[in-house]
């Protein structure tokens, strides 16, 4: 099995103020533990799967809650390069093309 974490990004505008949101999963994977070695932060991925939501209460006795993605299919869209740019696929298929994008600070 392959736990690995991901991280959406999201933004939107509240009172003409732009928002930024940050959404952690954190998923498992268990058909091919090959992969493991292909994701990387800041890398681009495509995944199939299902959602769930653990609760619980921490050990202060606080009220918790965790994402969690159970991954049936990973794509693997683009990586980040040592040049600090993203190489992100432009096509429908992997490997129809590619494009470089500077890397956001």
């Amino acid at each position: 099995m392959v736990n690995f974490s991901i991280a959406i990004n999201d933004s939107y505008r509240s009172g003409g103020e732009q928002k930024k949101i940050t959404t952690f999963f954190e998923c498992s994977y268990w058909l091919n533990t090959g992969i493991a070695e292909y994701l990387k932060k800041g890398g681009w991925v495509q995944l199939y799967g299902r959602v769930g939501a653990n609760a619980y209460i921490n050990g202060d006795g606080e009220a918790k809650a965790s994402l969690t993605f159970h991954t049936s299919e990973v794509k693997l869209l683009g990586s980040t390069g040592s040049s600090g740019k993203a190489v992100v696929p432009t096509g429908r298929n992997r490997g129809e093309g590619t494009q470089r994008r500077k890397k956001r600070s």
